[in-house]
């Protein structure tokens, strides 16, 4: 339950010195992606999206520069929701081509229900066992980690954001 007193400060108006007091976000890919922030990559099926998510991760899991912008050199965690055969071939490729390993990059097997708080908190569970410490984390796709869902439904958008939110406050 919520107290009183933890909701005046959870709904604190802040004046604008106040907000320019606060330190400015973390990038970690630069102009791209903040710490603790929330993006979605999409677009039309077959397109891409898993390649340019995939060279974004790896990127960043090696501390290399992602099409032009810096980045900070963190753990990620990829849940591959579709099966990891070609996310296997695709990171062999990626590394191949870099010349490099792929460093803190660490996949889990199988989708995550997202629309299940259980489920989602079980996530947070085996990753924080895990002690991988991530600072992004990836769930390609959405459609395999809706978990019955409707994509379409606010009802279960919220749920998912909602179990979105408690992982990144866990991690």
């Amino acid at each position: 339950m919520v107290t009183a007193e933890q909701n005046s400060e959870r709904f604190k108006p802040y004046a604008l010195d106040e907000l320019r007091a606060e330190p400015l976000p973390e990038w970690l890919v630069d102009d791209v992606l903040t710490r603790g922030g929330l993006g979605v990559i999409y677009g039309p099926s077959g397109h891409g999206k898993t390649f340019v998510t995939l060279d974004l991760c790896l990127s960043l899991a090696t501390g290399r520069p992602w099409q032009g912008h810096d980045t900070t050199q963190a753990p990620v965690v990829y849940v591959s929701g579709e099966g990891v055969a070609g996310i296997r071939v695709r990171v062999d490729a990626w590394e191949r081509y870099h010349g490099c390993q792929a460093g803190a990059f660490f996949v889990v097997k199988e989708a995550v229900s997202l629309i299940d708080e259980w489920e989602a908190r079980a996530f947070i569970d085996a990753v924080g066992q895990a002690s991988v410490g991530p600072k992004l984390i990836v769930f390609d796709t959405l459609a395999r980690c809706f978990g019955g869902g409707d994509e379409n439904s606010a009802q279960d958008m919220g749920k998912v954001i909602q179990s979105v939110a408690k992982i990144q406050r866990e991690f």
